[in-house]
Formats: C-alpha cells, sequence, structure tokens
C-alpha cells in the first residue's frame, strides 16, 4: 500500500478547509458520515478514515466527499474526524464504503437555528436531469480562467471578528452607477473578479437599475471606503494596500432567463461585467476560482460559507469596512417552505443561507460572493465561489428567514459560454 505523500496532505488540507470551522473537545461522541456511533478523534488516529487516504491516486471523490463529511473539528490545526467505533483507544471498526454523494440531494437538518420554527417537511422529488449542472470540467472556454492564481489564501477561520484585512478578499469589486442628472458615481452593488476581464455579477444589479443610471465603473482592491491609502495590522505588523484600481465597463451580459416578474421571478440572477481592458494581478487584486466538476455536485447543506461586504444593496453601504460573516446553508426543501408564499425558490439553481440573528447577508452586497475553500482545477485548495447574494428578507438577520444566493454551480456552462478571451 503506498505511503502517504505531499499530495495525501493536500487532500487533508482539503477536506479540512471546506468544512465547518469548528473546535471539537477530545474524544468527544458524535455520529459518522454514515449515521454511525463514533468519537472525534485526530485523523491520524482514525485507522479506517486514514487508510482511505493511502489507496491509488488520484483518490476517488466519493472516497473525498466522505472525509469531508467525517470532520467534526480541530485539535489546534490538526483535523479531527468522527471515527466509526465506541472507544478511540480500542481499534476502529472498519466503515461502510463511502456513499453515492447524488447532486442536490437533501439530508435532514437538525442545526438549532434552523429547528425553532415549525416547517413541513416534504420530501422533494429528485430533479430532472437538465435542473443539475453540468460539469464543466472539459469545457474549452475553462482556459479563460486563471485556475494557478485564483482563490489565495484558503481558510474558513474568521480572524479579527469580522472585519477583514488588506489583501484578505482581493476578488471583491464594488460596481459604480453614473447618474444621468448630475454625473456622480454611486456605488450600489458588488461583484467578484473571476479573471482579469471579467466581473461575476447579479442580473438585478445590472437589468433592475434605474433608468437614470448607468453601470459604468468597477472599483476593485478596496477595504476601507474612505481612506484612500487601506492597511491592517497583520501579526503587529502594519501592512498597507496599493491604491484602488478603477475600471470601466465595456459591455455587461445578463441571463436571459432573468426577470423581476413571473412564476420563476429573481431566478437566474447571474450576470457578467466585462472590463474595458485587463487588470494587473497584485495581492489586492486577484480574482476567486469556480466550481469545476466535483466541485459543482458537492452538497452543503449545514456548512458554513463566507459571505462579505460592505453591506451594500440598491438603497445605499452600510459600513465603511469591508466586513465578513458565516453563514451556515439552509436544506433546499426548507428554503422553499419559508418562501413559498412570496416568490418560487429553485434549489438546483437557488441556494439559501444565514437566517440567524448572528449573521446574514445584510454583511454582504448585491452580487456578492459567498465563498468557501475548495479543490481546485489543479487539486490544490483554493477558495472558491458558490454563491452570488440574490435577495432576502427585507428585516435582515429574521430568525429562520435566510438570505437566497444563486447557485454558481448550476451556471457554470453559461458563464463559460460567454466570456470571451
Amino acid at each position: 500500500m503506498a505511503a502517504a505523500t505531499p499530495s495525501t496532505l493536500a487532500a487533508v488540507l482539503v477536506f479540512v478547509l471546506v468544512t465547518q470551522d469548528v473546535t471539537a473537545q477530545r474524544t468527544e461522541p458524535c455520529q459518522t458520515a454514515d449515521k454511525m456511533p463514533g468519537k472525534c478523534i485526530v485523523l491520524h488516529s482514525c485507522a479506517p478514515l486514514y487508510a482511505l487516504l493511502q489507496g491509488p491516486r488520484p483518490i476517488d471523490p466519493q472516497v473525498i466527499n466522505f472525509l469531508r463529511e467525517s470532520t467534526c473539528g480541530f485539535q489546534g490545526s490538526t483535523p479531527k474526524v468522527c471515527c466509526p467505533g465506541l472507544d478511540p483507544g480500542t481499534q476502529p471498526l472498519t466503515p461502510r464504503p463511502p456513499p453515492t454523494q447524488q447532486p442536490f440531494t437533501q439530508r435532514p437538518f437538525t442545526q438549532q437555528p434552523f429547528t425553532q420554527q415549525p416547517f413541513t417537511q416534504r420530501p422533494r422529488p429528485r430533479p430532472p436531469v437538465d435542473d443539475r449542472p453540468v460539469n464543466v470540467q472539459n469545457d474549452p472556454n475553462l482556459r479563460l480562467l486563471p485556475h494557478d492564481v485564483c482563490g489565495p489564501g484558503a481558510t474558513n477561520r474568521i480572524i479579527n471578528g469580522n472585519k477583514t484585512n488588506v489583501f484578505e478578499f482581493p476578488w471583491m469589486a464594488r460596481l459604480g452607477y453614473t447618474s444621468s442628472r448630475t454625473g456622480a458615481i454611486a456605488y450600489r452593488c458588488g461583484g467578484s473578479l473571476i479573471n482579469s476581464r471579467y466581473v461575476l455579477t447579479a442580473a438585478h444589479c445590472v437589468a433592475g437599475i434605474k433608468s437614470t443610471e448607468a453601470l459604468t465603473t468597477v472599483r476593485l482592491g478596496e477595504n476601507d471606503i474612505f481612506n484612500e491609502t487601506d492597511c491592517s495590522f497583520i501579526t503587529g505588523v502594519q501592512v498597507c494596500a496599493p491604491p484602488v484600481v478603477d475600471v470601466g465597463v465595456e459591455d455587461t451580459v445578463v441571463h436571459p432567463g432573468f426577470s423581476l416578474e413571473g412564476e420563476e421571478r429573481l431566478q437566474n440572477d447571474v450576470a457578467l461585467v466585462r472590463l474595458v481592458r485587463r487588470v494587473r494581478f497584485t495581492d489586492a487584486v486577484r480574482p476567486i476560482c469556480l466550481p469545476v466538476g466535483d466541485e459543482q455536485y458537492r452538497n452543503l447543506d449545514g456548512k458554513k460559507l463566507i459571505v462579505a461586504g460592505w453591506g451594500t444593496t440598491e438603497s445605499g453601504y452600510g459600513s465603511r469596512d469591508l466586513l465578513q460573516v458565516a453563514v451556515p446553508v439552509v436544506p433546499g426543501e426548507q428554503c422553499v417552505e419559508v418562501y413559498k408564499k412570496n416568490v418560487n425558490i429553485n434549489p438546483a439553481k437557488e441556494m439559501c443561507a444565514g437566517g440567524t440573528r448572528a449573521g446574514d447577508s445584510c454583511n454582504g452586497d448585491s452580487g456578492g460572493p459567498l465563498k468557501q475553500a475548495g479543490l481546485g482545477v489543479n487539486n490544490d485548495v483554493r477558495m472558491m465561489q458558490f454563491g452570488i447574494v440574490s435577495f432576502g428578507p427585507r428585516k435582515c438577520g429574521t430568525e429562520g428567514m435566510p438570505g437566497v444566493y444563486t447557485r454558481v454551480a448550476y451556471y457554470m456552462k453559461w458563464i463559460l459560454s460567454n466570456l470571451r478571451s
């Protein structure tokens, strides 16, 4: 059997980073990924799970998914897994084979914030074939995404509270709208840089703007919107970012299925903004990665993803500093139930997260990214965008009312098809 290699370590890091950032007590009882009793112990002490990493390369995607679901915390920086067996000091039981992961198959969700309101749980029928993401791992336009430089800083840990440091979210973009009456520029939406010419955002940020305004500029490399020079103290040392980069808008592409009316209103809330020139990547300006292949089918229910922004909506901004917050993903059928009186939610195309007083997409911008660490095209750990801030309840942070995000994985084929070199 092959010994552990650097690629093994990379695989371990992948499933640690893409799970919730929680810290479990030593030998804490837990439930394994296949619903067996177990103990939460460090990975290398759990023989059956550690053995999964010693198999042939490349590691089977089902194994990777099984290990992700088995993560239960950290001991310092060492990942812990829920190991099957009654006592961590005895020989662990041999686990069942990793279950086959069906795209968007919802598991029972028991996280406390979402069980306080009664919901009528009903099984959601398996979506039709054309309602699942098209796997784009062999798409010819995949070459237009910068896989070697996207998504730096692959960690889900929120350090230093909700306030972000410079260089922490270098893909964040602010969309500027010029008034035809005054010539003033107002930043009313967010977005994410995905390559040197394109910003990904929500369709309502492009198609739903005022008739007296036009989307004319994109600002990159911003942290504090009131400071010309943004600086942060990182490990006791002051680090400053270069000036912001303002780039004009050459063209926009709105998903043809987006509408503010009808049964499918607010679905397909995705758009691309093409810049007038290529931007140079720096520590302060760098694209985020997008989900490709297996990452398009990952079940994120119950996982905490991170949304960041200045609290910007169509009516203005809420914070001078770029803020971040971790929001738990809500199962699709629960989100359908919450919004059924107001709008139709399609769990294949949309995802819901938040709905707690501790944090919601108020901290993000309309059109901004919802992200988590994932496995990149080159099998390395990268920060990846899974959602686009779409809409939510009028009163943000309402218990049991999650925000709604466009599911990026579903729209990867559309995104790639509309990129030009």
